[in-house]
């Protein structure tokens, strides 16, 4: 931070909770290149339902794309981890509320790696649907999203990819109105 301008290291500790999140953003590519983005759906009816094949079939319908057409359309999903903080907003049915944390912190990271800002961060983008068909990458890259709706699967990718940028992570088995780190 600046003070009287002087540059002044402060150090501060922020605890967070890593939430899981997944988006899928519908694409038209001519000769392998990205015409137009189109529609991006996200987790609001639960995790990877963004993915949902009607999301592009939809979209095939609005250009009358057929398999074999020159104009391909393809919904690319992206699974991500977000910094959130717990609130003490009453929901109903015992569910949590959370917020997401502001950007502008900085993690700490271990001296061989840079300063990371604490934002989200992709764990896996991949092409989850095509207008060509379902060949076996696309059901190899479903089968690979569907693997973070195990809690245990998810931390450890989340624990890899935080470390890979040098941010140390505690896991912290979840217990009733407890946060997990």
């Amino acid at each position: 931070m600046n003070i009287q301008m002087e540059c002044v290291n402060v150090e501060l500790e922020v605890e967070c909770e890593w939430l899981l999140d997944s988006e899928t953003q519908v694409e038209y590519l001519h000769g392998g290149k990205v015409l137009k983005s189109g529609s991006c759906y996200n987790d609001f009816y639960g995790f990877l339902t963004c993915m949902d094949e009607e999301h592009g079939e939809e979209a095939v319908k609005e250009f009358s794309v057929s398999p074999d057409s020159s104009l391909e359309v393809r919904m690319i999903t992206t699974v991500s981890v977000i910094p959130v903080q717990r609130t003490n907003e009453s929901l109903p049915f015992g569910m949590q509320s959370f917020q997401e944390m502001e950007t502008g912190l900085w993690h700490k990271v271990k001296a061989d790696h840079q300063p990371l800002l604490l934002e989200r961060v992709e764990l896996l983008e991949v092409c989850s649907w095509s207008s060509k068909g379902m060949s076996d990458n696309i059901v190899s890259a479903r089968n690979d999203l569907m693997k973070f709706s195990s809690p245990d699967y998810a931390c450890k990718k989340i624990a890899e990819t935080l470390s890979e940028h040098g941010v140390e992570v505690k896991i912290t088995p979840l217990t009733e109105n407890k946060p997990a780190a």
